[in-house]
C-alpha cells in the first residue's frame, strides 16, 4: 500500500494519540523528582491539549487512545466532544499494533504519537508520510532516548511492535532489526524527543519559547521554574 504526498495532511490519513489520564501520583512518575505529583499531572494535561492543538492545525482531527478504561472519564472531561477509545493489547508493542490496525481500517495512513512531545511540528507529521508516500512501509522520528516519538505506517506491520524493549534506550535499534528481518522498508525522518526522564524537562521551556510550540506546556514548566506552581 502506498499513501499519496501529504500536501492535504487529514485526507484519508488518521493521527492516534497515546494518552494518560493526567492523575497525580499515576502519570509522568519519571519525573517525581524533581516535579510534584501535581506537577507532574499538570504538565501532562498540558502537553496532552498542547498536541491536539498542534495537530488540529494541520487539518487532521485527532482521536485518542487511553491506556485504560479508567482513564476515559478524566481524559474526556479534558478534551470534550473528541473521539477516544481504550488501547487494546498487553504491552505497549501490542496495543501499539492493534491500534494501527484498527485506524488502517479507516484510513490509508496512520500516525501515532504519545501525548509527551511538546517539540511535535507540522514538518514531523508531513515528513513520516511522505516517507510512507515514498514507498516505506513505516516512519519514525528517533528521539535520544533511543527510541521514537511518532510512528507512522501505511499498512499494518506487527513485527514492528513484537519483541521490542520498551521502555529502554534499546527500543530504536530493536525496531530497525525487526524491520530488517522482515523485510520492512523503515523511514528515519526528523528527531523527535519526548518528555520522560527529569533530564528531559531541562531547558525545555526555553527551547519551546524559541520554536513558539506548545504555548500551555511552556507556561506549565515557566510556572514551576518560577515556585508559583
Amino acid at each position: 500500500m502506498s499513501c499519496e504526498p501529504s500536501t492535504e495532511l487529514g485526507k484519508d490519513r488518521e493521527l492516534l494519540v497515546f494518552c494518560r489520564a493526567p492523575v497525580p501520583g499515576a502519570t509522568k512518575t519519571r519525573l517525581t523528582p524533581p516535579l510534584e505529583s501535581g506537577q507532574a499531572a499538570a504538565l501532562s494535561a498540558a502537553m496532552l491539549l498542547d498536541t491536539i492543538e498542534t495537530v488540529d492545525s494541520m487539518g487532521i482531527t485527532a482521536r485518542l487512545a487511553v491506556a485504560r478504561e479508567g482513564d476515559l472519564p478524566a481524559v474526556a472531561a479534558l478534551v470534550p466532544h473528541r473521539q477516544v477509545e481504550v488501547q487494546s493489547g498487553g504491552d505497549l508493542g501490542e496495543r501499539l499494533g492493534e491500534a494501527a490496525k484498527r485506524s488502517l481500517r479507516r484510513s490509508e495512513a496512520v500516525v501515532i504519537v504519545g501525548s509527551d512531545c511538546p517539540m511535535l511540528s507540522a514538518e514531523h507529521v508531513r515528513g513520516a508520510l511522505d516517507a510512507l508516500a515514498e514507498g516505506a512501509d513505516a516512519a519514525v522520528c528517533p528521539s535520544a532516548d533511543g527510541g521514537y516519538g511518532l510512528i507512522a505506517l501505511a499498512r499494518p506491520c506487527p513485527q514492528l511492535f513484537s519483541g521490542i524493549p520498551w521502555s529502554t534506550d534499546g527500543v530504536l535499534a530493536a525496531t530497525r532489526q525487526a524491520a530488517d528481518a522482515a523485510g520492512l522498508r523503515l523511514a528515519e525522518v526528523d528527531p523527535l524527543d519526548d518528555v520522560d526522564r527529569p533530564e528531559d524537562i531541562d531547558g525545555l521551556c526555553a527551547r519551546l519559547l524559541a520554536l513558539g510550540r506548545a504555548p500551555r506546556t511552556r507556561h506549565l514548566l515557566a510556572l514551576v521554574e518560577s515556585g508559583a506552581l
